[in-house]
């Protein structure tokens, strides 16, 4: 048994508590954040599921990084003709307008949006390799709040209220989020036996109930042919995949980041490249110009795009010094569950960020792009950063400002370097958040882009990002929930 000490920050404090009950029965940082991801397919639901997918970082102490790719894949694998030469318009494939406030959103969402998903088989590969606990342990946390309940916290609510056309858009999702007829509001239960029950399945007979067994009979019928396009082939033969991750140096430091052909990793890479020709704290103004040159980079791959972003992420060390950094995502979900599963199925294929070259173009089998960036930052003194963010295409921004604010300053507390305002860049569009931004700043950015749009307080809109640090030993664990996104921290063991 390990070390039962550690620290975790996640995107809701039932996510936190689970990888701390598991820290404290001694299972490493991978255990930790394998309950954590459970966990928050109930307490966060509509921005990760066990039919989502996602990215993982492990940065052992005594050994080389790996990144656990477990993302979404085209579906249609077996079809004939397969798409996109079948001709996709029969398909039940949809577009819902979402209001966010500052902006409106089109969203695609229904049964053919659904990927071939990976969180599942992606929990139990990490487990396999890495874990330490039994799995039963550690899906324990995510049953016992599917059947008793999980309070809906302000930031929740305020995400449902957004999404409010995709989660009553079939009368199964509608029961879930608005079981008296009104979305859940802050305080409400959400609870979910069925996906209790479903857990319990995934304890007991492993990642074949999804892949081939009897959820993925239910998840092929509901989002195969003629609505959708999985198939029995696409669940059967997923694999997550392992990379080797980029590792580079900026001021003295070490970023461990995820490679190619994810795009998250190599764009913050790019953004820390351009920042390395700027004095350190060269400020917001460097900054933009950074985002602005990685965002031509991004265009020249991805296209344009600019969603919410539906997305969670968790970060753990262990008392042994081991990391993991893990990003999850359902897309926004479909607006249908697997029948009796109590899951909701994700919409990747209805994400345009994720989609380049159109919906429904790409071959079936393929990996799809993701902007996902979980991240470990090694610093000169011996500290190690564990750190990610939700948020789609502003994930890169979220995770760079932090990585130059960190290296930049190596006294400033992993809190204070969450809470600096942010900016993000697309073309001659730039959107910051005013609150604490000087006003000679402001007047630059309003000089140098062609739109500047004012947050006037921190927002969800530019990510969330949970981090923790530890190596020092006066100070073994510190760590930092970003309040945009609901962040919580939580140490375990002896300060």
């Amino acid at each position: 048994m390990g070390d039962p000490r550690g620290a975790v920050s996640a995107g809701h404090e039932a996510t936190a508590d689970a990888a701390a009950q598991v820290l404290a029965a001694g299972g490493g940082a991978l255990d930790a954040a394998i309950a954590a991801v459970w966990a928050a397919c109930v307490a966060e639901p509509i921005l990760t599921g066990p039919l989502g997918a996602g990215l993982l970082l492990y940065a052992p102490a005594d050994g080389e990084p790996v990144l656990l790719d477990f993302f979404a894949r085209t579906p249609g694998l077996g079809l004939d003709p397969p798409p996109p030469a079948r001709g996709t318009h029969d398909l039940d494939f949809v577009a819902v307008d979402v209001d966010f406030g500052p902006a409106a959103q089109l969203f695609h969402i229904g049964r053919g949006s659904a990927a071939t998903p990976g969180t599942v088989s992606g929990m139990f590969d990490a487990h396999e390799r890495w874990g330490r606990l039994p799995m039963a342990d550690l899906v324990a946390p995510a049953c016992r709040l599917a059947r008793q309940g999980v309070p809906v916290t302000g930031r929740m609510a305020q995400m449902m209220r957004f999404l409010e056309p995709i989660l009553i858009h079939t009368p199964e999702v509608r029961r879930l989020y608005a079981p008296d007829g009104e979305l859940l509001s802050p305080g409400g239960l959400f609870k979910n036996e069925e996906l209790a029950d479903t857990f319990d399945l995934l304890a007991s007979q492993g990642p074949g109930v999804v892949y081939g067994g009897a959820v993925g009979h239910l998840a092929v019928q509901a989002f195969g042919s003629p609505h959708g396009l999985l198939t029995q082939l696409d669940l059967t033969s997923y694999q997550p995949t392992l990379r080797t991750p980029l590792v580079l140096r900026y001021r003295g430091c070490e970023a461990i980041l995820p490679p190619p052909p994810t795009a998250g990793g190599p764009l913050v890479a790019h953004g820390l490249s351009k920042l390395a020709s700027q004095p350190p704290g060269a400020g917001m103004v460097a900054f933009a110009a950074a985002m602005r040159a990685t965002d031509a980079a991004r265009a020249d791959v991805l296209g344009a795009a600019n969603h919410l972003g539906s997305t969670t992420h968790i970060s753990v060390v262990d008392g042994a010094g081991d990391a993991v950094s893990v990003t999850t995502s359902n897309g926004e979900s479909c607006g249908y569950l697997v029948p009796g599963t109590g899951i909701a199925m994700n919409n990747f294929l209805g994400e345009e960020d994720i989609n380049p070259s159109g919906f429904h173009a790409q071959r079936p089998g393929e990996g799809m792009l993701t902007m996902m960036c979980p991240t470990v930052l090694r610093h000169a003194d011996g500290r190690t950063s564990v750190m990610g963010s939700g948020g789609s295409n502003r994930i890169r921004s979220a995770v760079l400002r932090v990585i130059a604010a960190l290296a930049d300053n190596p006294g400033l507390p992993l809190a204070a370097a969450v809470e600096l305002p942010r900016l993000h860049v697309e073309g001659d569009l730039v959107n910051v958040e005013a609150s604490g931004t000087p006003e000679d700043v402001l007047a630059t950015l309003d000089a140098t882009f062609s739109t500047v749009v004012r947050f006037p307080e921190p927002n969800m809109f530019f990510g969330g990002v949970h981090c923790v640090r530890t190596g020092l030993v006066d100070q073994p664990f510190e760590g930092a929930g970003d309040d945009r996104r609901g962040g919580v921290f939580r140490i375990v063991g002896d300060p």
